[in-house]
């Protein structure tokens, strides 16, 4: 992705069990948002393990991402690397999306697929439809299986959480060109 970042970055914190989210209000607009789930306890009435705290690191961007590709719905895809078996995406929304959707991210070896992840932006810490103008999102998903990123075709797409239906890639005049991109 290529933001011109200021130097200043700001982390927040916020405890697992509370309404966390009428906190993002308090996050500076136009920054790189990345959530990430903190350390596990035990209470002696717990029947599993939960999560303590949530971890929100906010670092504010002076530049809108280049452009990777355009979906329907008002987001962007302006990010990929892929990284051992983890692709992790960026994610920019110019406008608020209408409604919360989920990533798939497909790995193929000659037209067959050999590894797949779906899930929901963000761990599913930050849905689509909380997303304000200008939030760059990090997206972070593991592929399993026997898959190498040199050999197979890896792509990323989106659909409605609610229906299932993909979300077209689209060109500037807004034609839909593709239901998912290449990202390798």
């Amino acid at each position: 992705m290529s933001c011109r970042r200021p130097a200043r970055a700001g982390a927040a914190l916020a405890l697992a069990h509370e309404d966390w989210r009428r906190d993002l209000a308090l996050l500076p607009r136009q920054s790189v948002l990345e959530f990430r789930e903190g350390a596990l306890s035990k209470g002696d009435r717990d029947p599993e393990p939960i999560v303590t705290y949530l971890v929100i690191r906010a670092e504010p961007y002076s530049m809108v991402p280049t452009l990777i590709a355009q979906f329907r719905n008002r987001v962007h895809l302006v990010g990929a690397q892929i990284e051992d078996n983890r692709i992790r995406l960026t994610w920019y929304t110019p406008q608020r999306p209408d409604t919360d959707y989920a990533v798939f991210v497909h790995a193929r070896r000659d037209g067959v697929l050999v590894a797949q992840h779906d899930g929901d932006p963000a761990d599913g810490l930050y849905p689509t439809s909380q997303w304000q103008p200008g939030d760059v999102v990090v997206d972070v998903h593991t592929l399993a299986g026997d898959w190498d990123a040199k050999r197979d075709q890896v792509t990323v797409g989106l659909y409605r959480r609610d229906t299932g239906e993909r979300v077209p890639v689209v060109d500037p005049a807004g034609h839909a060109i593709a239901d998912s991109v290449p990202v390798n």
